[in-house]
């Protein structure tokens, strides 16, 4: 399949933890490695020191490399830091420069039709087309003023403007009026509501994804792997991997939508996915959330089995949401395996509650959720459910950030427990020394894959840290999607047996299937 990446950086950044493309060989090998053919190139240096000197730098670095085709990044026309408009895009075109980069939030403007001037209608007459990087850090963040978004689009037709690392909050501010905008776009570096290629292209038309890695931050498995899952014909596949970018740049499609066997199911890799959900949630948009759509969007992958909790069992329905969870078990043994809530806000209660889920349930689990609780870990109130899955010889999956010396003295008093530290497959290196050292000697803790964002060499850095055994391939599906969630691990720099433990093993082990 020809991907052709919309969102790549070359360069060194202010604090290398990426870790950067030092050279043009380091981001051809990485392209390589991953089966990315052409991409468009913007300079860190024009983003975290100054335009006017990164975007040159670009130019002199990737001159003479055919698969690298180069994009500035540019500022508000009012102070000409960058000359006048006019000489602006007369330069990008000389150099050959097919598209732009705008990064309102790190240099501090406002990405409106007023602050931008004469720039747009510059930009949209040269059919220069315009990336924007909202600065975005998480889900649940809102970046970006949608109001001025969609009336830039409105003014300039025919602008192309794609947004980057949109994700979580964006679809329902944009679903309700991406009909009337037919020159707005996104790259699908962190998009990822459950098969997010099929449910955009379905209702909007293959006009609007754009392949992008986000590259060298995120990890380009999870984007790739969700274009490798989409379940579209291969003229939509063609059109998100890279003729929709050729086309704005005016090159011409290349129409390769092929694909390769996915990897896993029965002719691959086997799959158990340690976190998901039932139900949907009200911070943001999931298509499904019944029992049934999860099992048929786990045949789609090739996904065995997935433990879940409900998302009223976490939130303020315990006693209902858990029964749902037992209900789902029911009507799908062995695919279908449930995780007891707790929630040690109702502590008189729970005693009983447990009880249900272990004794009358058969939950394969129990599950504390410390900021939907708003609680923190080391709260007395918590201490019951860890000694039932100590006696039990149950794992608990717990969302939470637990101190490190607290975190050792609990599993060595709880031996039997797993404990499964949920969403820790995507954080910054540096971030989680400390915690995967007391992983090195605690084998019942447990690192959840789990993460919206995986930063690119992480998982194989964690291997190398701890080995692949105490690793577990999670998606938090239907918030995330299952195809995205799975790449991070398919496309790593790790072997197949370390990914064989990672995907399946290991959580066989752990919940004793």
């Amino acid at each position: 399949m020809y991907l052709f990446d919309c969102n790549c950086m070359l360069g060194p950044t202010n604090t290398g933890r990426e870790p950067p493309f030092l050279t043009v060989g380091e981001l051809l090998a990485e392209m390589d490695r991953v089966g990315i053919e052409e991409a468009l190139i913007h300079h860190a240096c024009a983003v975290q020191a100054h335009p006017e000197y990164g975007n040159q730098r670009l130019l002199d670095e990737i001159a003479g490399q055919p698969r690298l085709h180069p994009a500035w990044v540019l500022l508000p026309p009012g102070p000409e830091e960058l000359g006048p408009t006019d000489r602006l895009i007369d330069n990008m075109r000389d150099a050959g420069v097919g598209a732009a980069f705008m990064y309102p939030a790190l240099h501090d403007y406002r990405l409106t039709i007023d602050v931008l001037g004469d720039l747009l209608a510059a930009l949209e007459a040269a059919q220069i087309p315009l990336f924007v990087n909202t600065g975005r850090g998480h889900w649940s963040e809102i970046t970006i003023d949608w109001d001025a978004v969609m009336a830039i689009c409105r003014r300039h037709p025919g602008l192309h403007v794609t947004l980057l690392h949109e994700g979580g909050t964006t679809q329902r501010a944009l679903f309700a009026r991406w009909p009337e905008l037919p020159n707005l776009h996104l790259d699908t570096c962190y998009f990822q509501m459950p098969e997010p290629i099929a449910g955009v292209c379905d209702r909007f038309g293959a006009g609007r994804l754009l392949f992008g890695t986000g590259m060298p931050t995120t990890d380009p498995g999870g984007p790739i792997h969700t274009l490798r899952a989409a379940q579209v014909d291969d003229a939509t596949r063609a059109a998100v991997a890279g003729d929709n970018l050729r086309t704005m740049i005016g090159l011409a499609p290349k129409g390769e939508g092929w694909l390769e066997p996915w990897p896993c199911g029965a002719s691959g890799f086997r799959v158990f996915d340690i976190h998901g959900h039932l139900g949907r949630w009200e911070m943001v948009h999931s298509p499904v959330g019944r029992a049934e759509e999860i099992v048929a969007a786990m045949d789609r992958v090739g996904i065995e089995t997935v433990v879940l909790s409900d998302f009223i069992a976490i939130g303020p329905a315990f006693g209902e949401g858990n029964a749902r969870v037992a209900a789902a078990m029911r009507q799908f043994p062995g695919r279908i395996l449930g995780y007891g809530a707790y929630n040690p806000n109702y502590a008189a209660e729970m005693a009983d509650e447990m009880r249900r889920c272990l004794d009358e349930y058969g939950v394969a689990g129990l599950k504390v959720h410390c900021g939907a609780h708003a609680t923190k870990i080391t709260d007395e109130r918590y201490r019951p459910v860890f000694t039932l899955a100590n006696e039990r010889g149950l794992p608990v999956l717990v969302h939470g950030n637990p101190p490190v010396e607290w975190l050792d003295q609990l599993l060595s008093e709880h031996p039997d427990m797993h404990f499964l530290l949920a969403h820790r497959g995507g954080a910054v290196i540096d971030e989680n020394d400390t915690i995967v050292a007391l992983g090195r000697v605690r084998p019942n803790l447990i690192f959840d894959l789990t993460a919206s964002t995986c930063h690119r060499g992480y998982l194989a850095w964690l291997v190398g840290q701890i080995g692949p055994d105490q690793i577990c391939y999670g998606s938090d599906f239907p918030l995330m999607d299952f195809g995205y969630q799975l790449g991070r691990v398919l496309g790593a720099d790790i072997s197949d047996d370390d990914k064989r433990e990672i995907l399946y093993d290991n959580a066989a082990r752990i919940f004793r299937r």
